[in-house]
């Protein structure tokens, strides 16, 4: 095998293995909600640039409480979550330093919101991580 053949497979099981562990700990995070009566509405694994906003549109339902679970790759040490309205006004947000914060949020009103995904810091300034998250739902009050 020549050894351009050998760094690409490297390089391509490396990307892998992260997005499989972003993957796996989400996954993780939505099975332990199961037997509480919660429902994956969506889940999005992507790649988030440092210093720079995601942004994912999803209709969220009146009555109706969600969770924004997420899980970033190893040396992320700060991924932001935020909801926004329509109007852009921020909604909620995690206040914490980690790499898999979670938010929880009821509307007031069925309408568009917006998932945002914002990398705020990386040990060693790293251009690029790859993040999951799901929005989860649940009926009960």
């Amino acid at each position: 095998m020549s050894r351009l053949m050998s760094l690409l497979i490297l390089t391509l099981c490396s990307a892998t293995a992260f997005a499989n562990d972003t993957e796996d700990c989400v996954r993780t995070k939505v099975w332990d909600t199961y037997g509480d009566g919660w429902s994956v509405r969506t889940s999005t694994t992507a790649d988030l640039e440092f210093g720079k906003t995601k942004f994912y549109r999803s209709t969220l339902l009146e009555g109706r409480q969600y969770r924004i679970l997420s899980c970033a790759e190893e040396g992320v040490k700060n991924l932001d979550v935020l909801l926004y309205d329509k109007d852009g006004q921020v909604l909620t947000r995690d206040d914490t330093d980690q790499r898999d914060p979670m938010l929880s949020f009821s509307p007031e009103a069925t309408g568009v919101y917006y998932v945002v995904l914002y990398l705020r810091d990386a040990s060693g300034k790293a251009p690029t991580a790859q993040a999951t998250w799901a929005l989860i739902h649940s009926d009960k009050e």
